[in-house]
């Protein structure tokens, strides 16, 4: 079984189909415009300026995010079907983030005759597990 490892830096992509190279990257892409959409959410349940709201969500990861919107959801959003919209949205985006980060952090592995491309989640606590 080939790994990582055994694959020379400068020839990693070589073993990686290009579409699945391609998909990565706009799932990459994808991805940066989620987590500003969910940047000007909070600004907007603030009532500030993106401008302003950078400044406190930069430092932020997407986990705590996550967590004041739905804080901010629950105090300053008085619509209720505005309030649901942003929890089940919060809830999509934590699911997608779990699945985004498996196939962007993860690590590539690669077996059988056709070295079939497996995404593998790296967990520490764990060991490494198939996805």
């Amino acid at each position: 079984m080939k790994t990582v490892i055994d694959i020379p830096d400068d020839a990693i992509l070589s073993y990686v189909p290009p579409e699945t190279v391609c998909a990565i990257g706009a799932l990459t892409s994808n991805w940066h415009i989620c987590e500003f959409m969910v940047e000007l959410l909070i600004c907007d349940c603030l009532r500030i300026e993106a401008s302003v709201g950078a400044i406190l969500t930069t430092p932020m990861g997407n986990v705590t995010r996550i967590d004041v919107l739905e804080s901010l959801a629950h105090v300053e959003e008085p619509n209720h079907q505005v309030r649901d919209r942003l929890l089940f949205g919060a809830k999509l985006f934590n699911r997608n983030r779990e699945n985004r980060n498996a196939v962007v952090h993860g690590m590539i592995d690669f077996e059988g005759e056709n070295n079939t491309l497996h995404f593998v989640k790296r967990d520490i606590y764990k060991g490494i597990r198939r996805r």
